[in-house]
């Protein structure tokens, strides 16, 4: 089983690459494959992507001037570095870190908007919640054509234009609070 070494300010980690190759092919000085058959080519080949794109993950740390280990790479090319946040993450932090800046309308406001954004995961896409990731244009547009389609509970007034308007504006707001937070 082959594994790719990274070091970096004397700290060693492993990631495991999960590829075999005959250890009498294997050259542990230039830690490569040394035979000339197509298993051999094609570990290599992978060899090399692997440490181009560890490369670009230390690069890509260098440009955003942080402090670095080889730790943090190794996550970083593993994808394992990335929090996965929900829509509703994003609603809880939006109204904890906004209510003691808005009056208590405003956040009612927001609230409602936020009702109605969750009723559509419910509605239209038989979730409670979605990854933020799968937000895009599309949510976009369903969420104006949920807004337009709404029929409200006996007694209130049907979603006119400026207020879907409002609430499209609101969602806004929090997706661009997301992505300017990475």
């Amino acid at each position: 089983m082959s594994t790719y070494e990274i070091t970096l300010n004397g700290k060693r980690v492993n990631i495991s690459l999960k590829k075999k190759i005959n250890i009498t092919t294997w050259d542990e000085k230039i830690q490569r494959a040394n035979g000339t058959d197509k298993e051999s080519r094609i570990l290599n080949l992978y060899l090399n992507e692997v440490q181009s794109k560890v490369y670009r993950v230390y690069e890509d740390f260098k440009k955003e001037e942080k402090p670095l280990t080889s730790q943090m790479v190794k996550a970083r090319y593993l994808g394992e570095d990335r929090r996965h946040f929900s829509f509703q993450n994003l609603i809880d932090y939006h109204n904890e870190k906004r209510q003691h800046k808005l009056h208590k309308n405003t956040m009612g406001q927001n609230k409602t908007s936020q009702r109605y954004m969750t009723e559509l995961f419910s509605e239209e896409f038989k979730v409670s919640d979605i990854p933020l990731a799968k937000l895009d244009y599309s949510f976009v547009i369903g969420f104006e054509n949920f807004l337009r389609s709404h029929v409200p509970k006996s007694g209130q007034p049907k979603i006119g234009n400026n207020a879907a308007m409002k609430h499209i504006k609101r969602l806004r707001r929090m997706v661009t609070l997301a992505y300017r937070m990475e």
